[in-house]
């Protein structure tokens, strides 16, 4: 599953204005991941430049608020 994160999502969090992508690979043995990227990066720069975790350590930003 891809998801992009709009701007008008951002609005109020002092966030600069770009996208990111993220994708859930799910698991069977082991809990799904969730990957966030820079869409335009390549394959090396998302090797460095990423964030990854459990989906259960991610919450629904409009949940929290």
């Amino acid at each position: 599953m891809k998801e992009t994160i709009s701007s008008e999502e951002q609005l109020g969090t002092g966030a600069e204005n770009y996208e990111l992508v993220s994708v859930v690979v799910e698991y069977d043995e082991r809990p799904n991941q969730c990957t966030i990227y820079h869409p335009d990066s390549n394959a090396i720069e998302r090797m460095s430049s990423w964030i990854s975790a459990d989906t259960e350590c991610f919450v629904d930003l409009y949940a929290e608020r």
